[in-house]
């Protein structure tokens, strides 16, 4: 295939399947990948003849996570676009959700965010979407990342607390954390200790450290 779009490239002319005919064509080309081309030619896997010939102008879009404040108007437009999608008429979303959304670390990109959305557009019983509706499906080391950028960020921005400050900090988004856990799975000890990846034990401890009291659910 490489060789074919590169004699398109040059020749500016295509064949249509079974026939001999070229036709000349005049065509602006724009090409996009999410891997690394450069090592794509190192490892043998991408023409670099071909690569010369796309990359005359070359447009570079920052991850997601490194323009959070995008998120609320592409999650708006999501919306917009997927209620006509799966039928369902959302009007919003929560200021609670869009901060969760907002300090997730997002991986996939504006994939990952259009199926984080889809997704609790069909869990969600109420007209805007709340954080509950996330949390019913995402796993908790996703539910968490929020927690865990926060964290980084505060610190960051606060150089001058002093150590027992930052220790408090630390303590107060632990405690939150398994709160939140302790929440998504229905108080269910057993279960939070494995989603936290701590022993039952362990958790017992912070339980007791936090002053956290809940009725054992079997």
């Amino acid at each position: 295939m490489q060789p074919k779009l590169l004699g398109v490239l040059q020749e500016k002319e295509i064949e249509r399947i079974g026939s001999s005919e070229s036709i000349p064509i005049d065509t602006r080309v724009i090409t996009a990948s999410n891997t690394s081309l450069r090592e794509m030619i190192r490892r043998n896997q991408f023409r670099s003849d071909l690569y010369y010939r796309l990359n005359i102008i070359n447009i570079v879009i920052p991850p997601l996570r490194s323009r959070r404040e995008d998120i609320p108007i592409l999650v708006d437009n999501m919306i917009e676009k997927i209620s006509n999608k799966v039928g369902r008429e959302i009007d919003g979303i929560s200021n609670k959700a869009i901060e969760y959304l907002k300090y997730r670390d997002w991986p996939g990109n504006i994939r990952e965010l259009q199926n984080v959305i889809e997704k609790a557009m069909n869990v969600s019983r109420k007209s805007n979407l709340s954080l509950e509706d996330f949390k019913k499906f995402e796993s908790y080391e996703a539910f968490t990342s929020g927690n865990r950028i926060a964290n980084e960020e505060m610190s960051s921005s606060n150089e001058n607390d002093s150590p027992l400050m930052l220790m408090n900090k630390k303590n107060n988004i632990e405690k939150s954390t398994i709160l939140d856990v302790l929440e998504m799975c229905e108080y269910n000890k057993s279960k939070a200790a494995k989603k936290l990846g701590i022993s039952r034990t362990l958790l017992y401890q912070k339980l007791r450290k936090y002053n956290i009291e809940i009725e054992e659910v079997m």
